[in-house]
């Protein structure tokens, strides 16, 4: 395969630089494993099949139709098939969530908002604060450890930062369980009452306080563990798993094993 011609396609089409690093890697993985591509569709789909999991199928799919759309291949079938995988894998979920369904001690995530939007009217807004990014982007508590300034010129790039904007917050995550992998990621945070609340703060969480105790305080007693059991439970869709394993840093497959 040539490596920079494939890069080159992928990044015409604008796609983020993780993706296509991610694209270029697992079509290099089936190259090492299976020697080549062809236009076969069903050889590649067996190829394919042989994945450990629904989750590796899928997102190796996805790289390898890229593929054929660089070799001039028809993918029509692999799109085919990859609608077949998702199916597969929605009712993979399904069965996930009505095993945690059982478990009637965990909140909803609408009692949790619920909780969240009383935290504001009564101005606790580190625990507003804490409870928004936990709803919204599923995250590591080590990832709120982070300070709140005004401008991105007092940020660096080895720790967490919030940057109050005129209309927005910057949410920049140097400092997180999977950075090595992942790398840097931002956020940005239009939401006037976030903006209004951690306007009002100079850190979310300090490395140097008990953690799990804010958290718990936020969130009424639920740790982090059993905040992504309430998102597992109630994800509806393969796509709604992709975009907490992203939020997160961490993998599909990940995720539904635990």
């Amino acid at each position: 395969m040539d490596t920079e011609s494939f890069r080159g396609f992928l990044q015409a089409q604008n796609l983020a630089d993780k993706t296509v690093c991610l694209h270029v890697k697992l079509v290099s993985d089936y190259l090492d494993r299976f020697g080549e591509i062809t236009s076969d569709i069903s050889k590649t789909i067996k190829n394919i099949m042989k994945e450990s999991t629904l989750s590796k199928s899928s997102s190796l799919i996805g790289s390898i139709s890229k593929y054929y759309q660089f070799a001039g291949f028809d993918n029509k079938g692999l799109v085919d098939y990859m609608q077949v995988i998702n199916t597969k894998y929605d009712k993979e979920l399904a069965e996930k969530r009505k095993d945690m369904a059982s478990d009637e001690t965990l909140p909803t995530i609408a009692e949790l908002k619920e909780k969240m939007n009383i935290m504001y009217k009564m101005a606790d807004y580190r625990g507003y604060v804490v409870l928004f990014l936990l709803l919204q982007y599923q995250v590591r508590n080590q990832d709120m450890v982070a300070e709140v300034v005004s401008s991105k010129k007092q940020t660096n790039k080895e720790d967490n930062w919030f940057v109050v904007r005129d209309g927005s917050v910057l949410w920049i995550r140097n400092k997180y369980k999977t950075a090595f992998s992942y790398g840097s990621k931002e956020h940005i945070i239009k939401n006037k009452k976030f903006r209004q609340a951690i306007s009002n703060l100079d850190h979310v969480l300090k490395p140097d306080e008990n953690i799990f105790r804010m958290i718990t305080r936020a969130t009424g007693g639920v740790t982090e563990t059993q905040m992504m059991k309430i998102f597992m439970r109630e994800a509806n869709t393969m796509n709604s798993v992709r975009k907490v394993a992203k939020n997160r840093g961490t993998s599909t497959a990940l995720l539904v094993s635990n």
